[in-house]
């Protein structure tokens, strides 16, 4: 009889008290579309890139919803069932096409150096600037419209009649839809560090930072200016001198200084800046000096915007919304982290976007921590403990009096921060991108690819906000053992329904004696339809001797509201229509091989053999085994390694017998094989050998139940088994639970 597992009903008091997520905010803006949450529905969060160190440094949304992603994607990088094609003499610069629903990679076009910039217009040219200079490209990124080169441009920006600015060094350069030039002209501040342009009102933008000194006190003064295509300035904001901030405003000002500009989906001009301290520029009209903001143009409405508590130089995050043909502010607000006593800490802004409704994105890094920090999730999973300095979304309402959505992406077990260099949105379909560096772990759900490469990462979520009918699990795979309750999923809905949705769950092996639980029903009401349902499962425990096992819940649903049907869209699990969840199961019963578990090291000599090359190897204490305390770590390195074990039987002809394992991974490359051999012998001799080959994910991957059945053909008194890898070139592997049982 196969073990099978329960799912706790929704009565029981162990999943009443221990396991109900706490309700997130489910009202609807007056002035925005998007339903506050601490849990980002996205339809996708990935990583991209191959063995090289790739990144992610721009993206926005095509009129057609397509989401475009660009910056370093190494050679040996390639979408599976996508052929890049090599325009301006390709590189290791990429160029991606992703479906909006974040499904499928659409295209990828490769080009010299690393994207820098990219902007798509409203009819879907596309510009991108790198080391090959500027260049506009058709919709599809198939062909080059036009280019100009000669020098790096590091920011481009392209207006609805296909009009392109370009930023090299100091340099703006003007060009009309067809690549005449309309203008250039020679900046002489310190750092330029963005540039956008403006049709409607025929005006070029440059936002950066002056070194000054006020008093003997250096400081960085910002600027944010106007210019026509000429270069003649039209108007200017912030940008005083230091003799006029040290005589009308304080010599001793925080460093403050201009990143990005934008023109945002509602014809405004946004702003992101970044400030040394409480006691900075920002506080006062950009325009009147000494004249300070009032409360409805510096908005502030809890601790994260407030400036206070305070302690050292800490960065803060200015940002604002602009009139593009005066430059007058019509609103702005300041952003911090808080410490864990209160006090205040550093955020930076990297990217800022805006819907054509004025919600404000933005993203950059975040330090400890943003508000309610362990109480986000990405699609049901909790963000992992704080590594330092981590990649942030923000998303603001247009009046700036809510933070809509605030989170990170940090996975379980990342040892550093990444940092989130852009962000897009056009009618509520959002997407950012960011650069990790190796040792940055982020969360993934509906991946693009399977794991992350071994050296530096891209990564890119999008999320339609558009709230669309479908059925989001958490997971395709939860690991349990008997007698454990060690695992759990998450069933949340894509769209508010007009009446509650059962959630069904059926299991592979049919109604078990006693479970009581098979075909248990949940109910989502109409107002929880944002709170994940949370699902434990537990292994039914008996005395079998079944070894490791896996059996699969497919999970459906029912309602009287006609859009949640048969036929409404599953996200997040696997099989033909993703709503299927497979269940490893661990047996805890006797099994005929010593220290399965590697609870005890493999000295003491009563067990397995290891077979090793290199060092920092063997049985660890770790709490993220599978089962009990201790694992297996091997490391690769090209060689064959594995561990090895006899066991003494009285076996014939006809005798079956299954070995299983969990194997997890941390960079595992593509290379080599992996899996279990069982040899059987009679005395000395090999009588008869049955290979089984892992062929499930690589990267990183959580554990996977590998098994192997051999049935003996002749009489054997000693079955071998073996578990291990030969030629994987790089990559950690963790090795638990081994069982061996006869059938």
């Amino acid at each position: 009889m196969r073990k099978t597992f329960r799912v706790l009903a929704a009565g029981s008091l162990i999943a009443v008290a221990a396991f109900l997520l706490a309700t997130f905010g489910g009202s609807v803006l007056a002035n925005t579309s998007i339903s506050p949450t601490d849990n980002l529905l996205v339809s996708t969060a990935s990583y991209l890139g191959g063995s090289g160190d790739d990144s992610i440094q721009a993206v926005d949304i095509a009129p057609d919803g397509t989401v475009l992603v660009a910056g370093v994607l190494g050679g040996d990088y390639s979408p599976a069932g996508v052929t890049p094609t090599d325009l301006l003499g390709g590189g290791d610069g990429g160029i991606l096409r992703i479906e909006g629903d974040g499904t499928d990679i659409l295209s990828m076009a490769r080009v010299p150096g690393s994207v820098q910039d990219l902007e798509i217009n409203d009819s879907g040219a596309i510009v991108a600037c790198s080391g090959f200079g500027v260049a506009v490209f058709n919709s599809d990124v198939t062909a080059v419209t036009w280019e100009q080169g000669g020098s790096t441009v590091t920011r481009c920006g392209i207006t609805s009649d296909g009009s392109v600015a370009a930023l090299s060094d100091k340099t703006i350069s003007v060009y009309d839809n067809a690549g005449a030039a309309l203008g250039e002209f020679t900046l002489t501040d310190d750092v330029i560090s963005d540039v956008a342009i403006d049709s409607t009102n025929q005006l070029v933008y440059a936002v950066g930072y002056n070194n000054a000194s006020t008093g003997g006190t250096p400081v960085q003064i910002p600027f944010l200016r106007a210019y026509d295509f000429t270069g003649t300035e039209q108007w200017k904001a912030y940008d005083w001198t230091a003799d006029q901030l040290a005589n009308d405003l304080d010599s001793s000002l925080a460093d403050s200084r201009g990143v990005r500009i934008t023109i945002g989906r509602d014809g405004e001009l946004y702003y992101a800046g970044r400030t040394d301290g409480g006691n900075n520029l920002y506080r006062f009209d950009p325009q009147t000096l000494g004249q300070q903001l009032n409360d409805t143009e510096l908005i502030g409405f809890d601790d994260y915007n407030q400036t206070f508590n305070i302690s050292g130089a800490r960065t803060l995050t200015f940002y604002a919304r602009f009139n593009p043909a005066t430059g007058a502010i019509d609103r702005g607000q300041l952003m911090l982290t808080r410490l864990s006593d209160g006090g205040g800490n550093s955020i930076s802004p990297e990217g800022i976007a805006a819907d054509s409704d004025g919600t404000i994105y933005l993203t950059g890094q975040a330090f400890a921590s943003i508000d309610d920090r362990d109480q986000q999730q990405i699609n049901g999973q909790a963000v992992g403990t704080y590594p330092g300095g981590e990649a942030y979304i923000a998303i603001i309402s247009p009046d700036m009096t809510e933070r809509i959505v605030w989170t990170v992406f940090t996975g379980n077990n990342s040892n550093s921060g990444g940092v989130g260099r852009a962000i897009a949105v056009r009618d509520g379909v959002a997407a950012f991108g960011a650069a990790l560096p190796t040792d940055v772990r982020q969360l993934t759900s509906n991946p693009l690819q399977a794991g992350r490469g071994a050296a530096a990462d891209g990564y890119v979520a999008i999320w339609p906000s558009r709230e669309e009918p479908s059925v989001n699990l958490s997971t395709d795979t939860v690991n349990v053992q008997e007698g454990v309750l060690n695992d759990r999923f998450t069933v949340s809905l894509g769209s508010q329904p007009t009446a509650d949705v059962t959630i069904n769950l059926a299991f592979a092996t049919g109604e078990p004696s006693g479970a009581g639980v098979i075909g248990e029903s949940f109910v989502i009401a109409p107002d929880a339809w944002n709170t994940p349902l949370s699902i434990p499962v537990l292994a039914v425990d008996d005395t079998d001797e079944e070894g490791n096992h896996s059996d699969t819940i497919t999970v459906t649903v029912t309602s009287d509201d006609p859009n949640y049907g048969a036929s409404v869209t599953f996200n997040g699990g696997s099989g033909t229509t993703n709503n299927e969840i497979t269940v490893n199961i661990t047996d805890d019963d006797p099994t005929l091989l010593v220290n399965g578990g590697f609870e005890v090291p493999l000295a003491d000599g009563l067990s397995w053999e290891f077979i090793s090359s290199g060092d920092n190897q063997g049985v660890i204490q770790h709490p993220a085994v599978l089962g009990g305390s201790g694992g297996l770590l091997v490391r690769a390195d090209d060689a064959i390694e594995y561990v090895r074990q006899d066991v003494a039987v009285e076996g014939q002809a006809g005798d079956s017998y299954t070995a299983s394992f969990y194997f997890a991974g941390r960079g595992v490359s593509d290379e080599g094989i992996l899996g279990i051999r069982l040899r059987l012998f009679s005395g000395e001799e090999a009588v008869q050998v049955a290979a089984c080959v892992y062929d499930g994910p690589r990267g990183d991957f959580e554990w996977q139940l590998v098994t192997c059945t051999i049935t003996a053909d002749v009489a054997f008194d000693t079955i071998e088994v073996a578990i291990g890898w030969r030629g994987v070139g790089e990559g950690l592997a963790g090795i638990d639970s081994a069982t061996l049982v006869q059938d």
